[in-house]
């Protein structure tokens, strides 16, 4: 809730005032629609870091831009060279160089790690799928997703970043058909019903298998996806109109 996200139409707004439908800042200055939370519990007490960060850009002041916080396993993307990958926050350290974004498609600019704050308490946790499958909060460009894997590297964070991403592609192609059917999703212990079992699953592997090499997880996951394709296909069926001959 401490962080901010821009919302089209709204300006800055807290993170805990987002909403299913709003359209959000993201990569590029470009502006996407929310259209679920993986997750969304105003009052469960979650721990996240505190990123602070600098820029040489005068725009971006102190003021204007808080610190970031963040989940440990939560990805956020950092600049290498002229390219950017996910990682788990996680492996964040001193010196790293973030992607700040700001409000044109030319303004995006790096800025540098210089102090995380470990252990931040909060109530709230609030993690919003994008159409784009990333966002910019308190200015900075994360991930709409998190790291499953156990042991974590530079690597096998931008594909799990690449994996969530397809792996949701069934639920925003149902939105994009309809969105009344996304607009009131449900939640089970804060976590949305659309990935409640699919997410457990994924993490008992994990966590019960601490070999399990990135591919296990690619191959889980688009097994996964074939089961919610099938499953759409019966939704998008279900809500195609009469025919009238």
């Amino acid at each position: 809730g401490a962080n901010t996200v821009e919302v089209k139409g709204r300006g800055v707004v807290r993170m805990d005032s987002l909403a299913i439908g709003d359209s959000v800042r993201v990569k590029g200055g470009a502006f996407s629609k929310v259209y679920s939370f993986g997750h969304y519990d105003p009052n469960v007490p979650a721990e996240y870091l505190q990123i602070y960060f600098r820029t040489n850009e005068k725009k971006y002041t102190k003021a204007v831009l808080p610190p970031l916080e963040i989940s440990k396993r939560h990805m956020i993307f950092i600049r290498d060279g002229t390219s950017s990958s996910a990682i788990p926050a996680s492996m964040l350290k001193l010196g790293d160089t973030l992607v700040v974004e700001g409000a044109t498609n030319s303004s995006s600019t790096a800025a540098t790690v210089y102090n995380i704050v470990t252990n931040i308490k909060r109530k709230g946790a609030y993690a919003p799928f994008t159409m784009s499958g990333d966002i910019v909060v308190s200015g900075v460009l994360a991930s709409n997703y998190v790291s499953m894997m156990a042991n974590d590297d530079y690597e096998s964070g931008s594909l799990m970043h690449w994996i969530a991403h397809v792996f949701k592609a069934p639920h925003r192609v149902l939105c994009s058909l309809d969105f009344n059917i996304c607009e009131n999703e449900k939640y089970t212990h804060g976590i949305s019903t659309w990935i409640y079992s699919s997410y457990h699953v994924a993490r008992w592997m994990v966590i019960h298998q601490q070999c399990i090499s990135i591919s296990s997880v690619a191959l889980f996951v688009f097994f996964l996806f074939a089961i919610i394709r099938m499953r759409s296909g019966l939704v998008i069926v279900r809500y195609m109109p009469k025919s009238r001959i």
